[in-house]
């Protein structure tokens, strides 16, 4: 139980030589399937191990498989038994036909993920500068500046508008405040290592949201892809993990038509 996760009961029977395993699955999605169907590989990867539940094994440690690729089928043809002697003038002869199954089971395999993360050698930000405010009374017959402040220099600004409404017989009075916050773009030079490592976290922070907390991480490289003479300096972080990459799908009918 605690190695296929998509277990949730498991009971094993021993009587003499034979052994009897049950088991219950755990409701995951694609579920849906009930009939008959194959294990197919979710991604590409080199197969790790392999336990069949229910099925035939197409697979076997050590294999390259492509997403897609049939993993556990669902067609099984029964082999002869090595302990039963087959009569005279059937040597060789088919004893049962292949059937369908719905194929169960685990394949673990070595996949791999990446994440990609950039950052600009010369980096501009904003950075609030000096401030100035501003009061002006607006009456049913004019607008009076309260108080007025120098602007002048600021190439990008800020506003922040502020209003306070007195109802009277006579008319509204509105309060205006308006501050007014220089904005000034501030450069800063980054070597190549400090742009590197925040590509780095960067692309670190994409491969967290591929891999999930449970998988196992086996080995991560980091690569920088991008060349000395670029502004950006530009990271991939490849992420080794083993995972269980079977995921179901229904035998077609013509697969059901086969010998």
């Amino acid at each position: 139980l605690k190695d296929i996760k998509q277990l949730t009961y498991a009971k094993v029977d021993i009587r003499g030589v034979k052994v009897n395993i049950q088991v219950v699955e755990k409701v995951l999605p694609r579920d849906e399937i009930t009939g008959p169907c194959h294990l197919v590989a979710a991604r590409d990867g080199i197969v790790e191990d392999v336990l069949v539940l229910e099925g035939q094994a197409n697979v076997a440690a050590g294999d390259v498989v492509a997403a897609g690729d049939i993993l556990i089928s669902g067609i099984v043809f029964p082999q002869p038994s090595p302990y039963i002697v087959p009569a005279p003038g059937q040597e060789g002869a088919q004893t049962s036909m292949p059937y369908t199954v719905r194929a169960r089971g685990q394949v673990e395999a070595r996949v791999w993920y990446e994440g990609y993360g950039e950052c600009p050698l010369v980096q501009e930000k904003v950075i609030a500068g000096r401030e100035v405010t501003k009061y002006y009374l607006e009456t049913p017959w004019q607008t009076i500046t309260l108080k007025d402040g120098d602007t002048e220099g600021f190439e990008l600004v800020k506003e922040k508008h502020k209003r306070r409404t007195l109802n009277t017989p006579v008319g509204s009075f509105v309060l205006h405040e308006l501050v007014i916050t220089e904005q000034v773009k501030e450069v800063a030079e980054l070597s190549a290592s400090e742009a590197e490592k925040i590509a780095a976290e960067k692309a670190g922070q994409v491969l967290k949201t591929k891999i999930a907390s449970s998988q196992d991480i086996v080995n991560t490289t980091r690569e920088v892809i991008s060349s000395p003479s670029d502004p950006i300096i530009r990271v991939k972080l490849t992420a080794e993990v083993i995972e269980d990459i079977a995921m179901p799908e229904p035998i077609s009918g013509s697969e059901h038509s086969q010998p």
